[in-house]
């Protein structure tokens, strides 16, 4: 079989379609953007977790046999209020307690009344882990 037998791939098929292909340093500099975006250094600034989270449940949702809030709410003053639905009876209850940040740990980690959780930061999404191993967290949503 003659070399102009053989159908082109790979590099000659980028050629003939008018396409240049990639070098390193392209392809180094997309990596390092691409990784780069994918995990953020959590912030020292406690104002930058003021908001409101929702719970997100795992994939066996009360495994552990806690019932954590289904909103919680920091605000900046280091009050926080959580706020847990019934689906059984529609009654809706409110707690308020504290929160701080915690950044003597890796990684640093949101103290909501006497519960840590560690934050996970990605992009703009902030999780505030309540089990690793079951996949629970609070995300915030503003």
């Amino acid at each position: 079989m003659t070399r102009s037998s053989v159908p082109p791939h790979g590099a000659d098929l980028l050629l003939l379609l008018g396409v240049r292909p990639p070098t390193w340093a392209t392809l180094c500099v997309l990596a390092a953007v691409t990784l780069g975006a994918c995990s953020a250094t959590p912030s020292t600034d406690p104002g930058d977790y003021v908001g409101v989270y929702v719970f997100t449940p795992g994939q066996d949702p009360g495994m552990d046999g806690k019932h954590y809030a289904d909103i919680v709410i920091l605000r900046p003053e280091s009050a926080a209020t959580e706020i847990r639905f019934d689906k059984g009876t529609g009654h809706v209850a409110s707690t308020e307690t504290t929160w701080r940040l915690l950044q003597t740990t890796t990684p640093e980690s949101v103290i909501l009344g006497d519960e840590g959780s560690p934050i996970d930061r990605a992009g703009k999404t902030i999780r505030l882990y309540l089990s690793y191993d079951l996949n629970e967290y609070y995300e915030k949503i503003r």
